[in-house]
């Protein structure tokens, strides 16, 4: 019980570093092309988002999301860099809560950790890009695969399905990769 609690505790620190290391990176002060892109998107309305994705390779589910979050605070670029770290963080509580229960809490740890520590985290975290919701929507969609298989519930079945289908009205290489989980799961 008392390792546990050290794995529960190490989680926390693991979640605040990585919390305030993201935010402290948002002030880098950089816009890039795309990052550009995606704040024009957001001062469209919802029906005109859709008819520009439709010309585009980019489904039009994180322009929604964006769009509705950042609208209370004028759409700034403060509150789309914060909407880029939630999924981050989501993403390392999703592994470590599921992993804990697939597997042990020591494997969730472990792939907070590692995940936490990608180099390739620190630029998702401060991209006013869909990359970090799509890793969420694609980690929830193979965590929630194999714990459907493992498991048989339906309830895991029903979050791997919402999973998949977030992940691919996000990103196309989002829904590539469900689609793989799907396979996988289904062969």
């Amino acid at each position: 019980m008392k390792l546990k609690k050290i794995y529960d505790l190490s989680f926390l620190c693991i979640i605040i570093f990585a919390a305030a290391a993201y935010v402290l990176l948002m002030f880098n002060g950089a816009v890039w092309y795309d990052e550009a892109y995606s704040m024009a998107m957001i001062r469209h309305s919802f029906g005109e988002i859709c008819q520009i994705t439709a010309q585009d390779v980019h489904p039009p589910l994180y322009y929604f999301m964006l769009k509705i979050f950042t609208a209370p605070f004028g759409y700034s670029l403060a509150a789309a860099k914060v909407f880029s770290i939630i999924p981050l963080l989501l993403t390392l509580v999703l592994g470590y809560v599921k992993l804990s229960e697939l597997v042990n809490k020591k494997t969730g740890l472990m792939f907070s950790l590692m995940l936490a520590m990608l180099p390739v985290m620190t630029t998702f975290s401060v991209e006013i890009r869909m990359y970090g919701w799509a890793a969420l929507f694609v980690t929830g969609c193979g965590l929630f695969a194999y714990s459907a298989q493992q498991s048989g519930r339906i309830r895991d079945y029903v979050f791997f399905a919402l999973f998949g289908t977030l992940a691919s009205y996000t990103h196309y290489f989002a829904m590539v990769s469900a689609g793989v989980i799907y396979a996988m799961l289904f062969i």
